[in-house]
């Protein structure tokens, strides 16, 4: 079954954005899950298709599940997204900060009661 070029396209865009947001060149990449680097730039451009075991090893490297790389999982746009993408900048330790504060945001959300219809 040939595989439509709208899906390998889409998922050459993914494998290529994140490896990017990794902070892995295509060499460093294509090392650590046994290919050649021209390999892993032809399939992220689309060119070459990727085996079930290549996704499978390029996708733990990236810490992505396959489905993400398949489209079967949504891809985040908007401020998700954009959280997404900076995540990649932040040290682990800033990671852990970020989170912490992302669970404050949502406890003091959760917890906050309802303003008095007479002070809005």
């Amino acid at each position: 079954m040939k595989v439509p070029s709208k899906a390998r396209d889409q998922m050459a865009e993914r494998l290529r954005r994140m490896r990017a947001f990794k902070r892995l060149s295509q060499g460093d990449a294509a090392r650590q899950v046994g290919l050649s680097r021209a390999a892993l730039s032809a399939i992220e451009t689309g060119k070459r298709g990727v085996d079930s075991l290549e996704l499978l090893a390029l996708a733990r490297l990236y810490g992505y599940p396959t489905g993400f790389f398949l489209g079967e999982a949504p891809e985040y746009g908007g401020t998700t997204g954009a959280i997404t993408e900076l995540l990649g900048d932040l040290a682990e330790e800033e990671r852990i900060e970020l989170l912490r504060y992302a669970a404050y945001l949502r406890t003091r959300r959760l917890s906050a009661t309802p303003e008095p219809e007479l002070l809005r």
